[in-house]
């Protein structure tokens, strides 16, 4: 069946039922609005997620609901928090089958599970196409902005870049198979931080945080701006497939690196005498970090070092307008 033969009081009524497991809450699930008890810093962010704006081609139903609450965790994440409450409200069609509704939901369910935190709440609507607006509340110990690097910080990132645009440009083009597989499933299932950015605050040694989903140039520029220096990229964090498909396509690396996007890695500036502190940090929980550049004394620019040359990054990344 389809969601407009099902009916509004259907679809509430499942979630409703899949919510149970999140345990209770102050006030009843259903109830007119969610409630709940909270200590410490809260820190929240909201992300919607549109099919026609941001599914790339051949991504199925489950993978999208996934990514659209990995959107809105990696913010809250880059600020140092963990995820424990989400408001989660899906605009749908009338002719959106049964079987797709349940996928979409199955994968914002994944999501939660792999983060944390539960649903409490949302609501449903009419629309022209699939959305996903998802509201996500966070708790941190301690936070870190993006207007704190200091002149002598290091640049670090959690992860490598490109592999996420390369997937994207692989999806349009419909290629299939070995390398092409490997980046679209990269692309269509990200994930966000939630490990490493509390870890990141609260060892207290983060000056400034920020994610990368708009782009890596986006957020050095977003950063170098609000601290009021300059940073300088001194290696690119470049993902192992990223070249090999360079060569097969004829891609330039340094603008799927620079200028690709929704890597959803976060982007950070230290001390560079506690370097091996963060590590050992980082690897009780497995991850790793790249130390890519340098904040410099500067308004507001970023540059970057490039097959011998030292260019001027262009500030450009994703943008859902022009």
């Amino acid at each position: 069946m389809r969601v407009g033969e099902l009916g509004e009081r259907w679809v509430v009524n499942y979630i409703l039922e899949r919510l149970k497991r999140y345990g209770e809450t102050s006030l009843p699930i259903g109830d007119d609005a969610a409630a709940v008890e909270v200590s410490g810093i809260a820190v929240m962010s909201v992300d919607m997620s549109v099919w026609t704006t941001d599914a790339p081609p051949g991504i199925t139903m489950r993978d999208f609901g996934f990514k659209s609450v990995t959107s809105a965790v990696s913010d809250i994440a880059a600020k140092g928090a963990r995820p424990t409450y989400y408001l989660v409200s899906l605009g749908m069609m009338d002719e959106l089958e049964e079987s797709a509704f349940r996928e979409l939901w199955g994968g914002i369910d994944d999501a939660v599970s792999a983060y944390g935190g539960k649903i409490i709440g949302g609501d449903v609507s009419k629309t022209e196409e699939v959305l996903v607006d998802c509201a996500v509340m966070g708790q941190a110990k301690r936070l870190v902005s993006r207007s704190g690097a200091r002149v002598g910080d290091v640049v670090v990132v959690t992860g490598t870049f490109g592999a996420h645009a390369a997937g994207l440009r692989a999806s349009l083009m419909r290629r299939e198979g070995g390398l092409y597989d490997e980046l679209r499933a990269i692309c269509f299932r990200p994930k966000a931080r939630v490990l490493e950015g509390p870890i990141l605050s609260e060892v207290g040694l983060a000056s400034a945080m920020t994610d990368s989903s708009d782009g890596l140039a986006v957020s050095l520029y977003n950063m170098a701006r609000a601290s009021s220096v300059d940073i300088e990229i001194e290696t690119l964090p470049v993902h192992e497939l990223v070249e090999d498909f360079a060569k097969m396509e004829g891609a330039d690396v340094y603008e799927l690196v620079m200028h690709g996007g929704e890597e959803f890695e976060l982007v950070v500036t230290l001390d560079e005498r506690r370097i091996d502190v963060v590590r050992e940090a980082l690897d009780r929980v497995g991850s790793e970090m790249k130390v890519i550049g340098r904040v410099r004394s500067g308004t507001g620019r970023v540059y970057a070092r490039w097959r011998g040359r030292l260019i001027e990054v262009e500030d450009r990344g994703w943008s859902h307008f022009g």
